[in-house]
């Protein structure tokens, strides 16, 4: 697991955090933007993985 991945799950983690804090209070706003910030971290989780796994395919075919 690399930083980038790190990070995502931690924005995920914090997303939903602010959501169901935003269900109690019934703040559709605050629920809405961990919504966002959970897809925004599921992208950086994603975009983490191809990082990881793009480095290990060019390792291996400058072999």
């Amino acid at each position: 697991m690399n930083k980038q991945e790190l990070k995502g799950k931690s924005k995920v983690v914090e997303g939903k955090l602010r959501e169901n804090v935003g269900k109690l209070t019934d703040d559709k706003v605050e629920e809405f933007y961990g919504r966002v910030q959970q897809v925004e971290g599921k992208m950086g989780e994603k975009a983490g993985k191809l990082g990881a796994k793009s480095k290990k395919s060019s390792y291996s075919s400058e072999k």
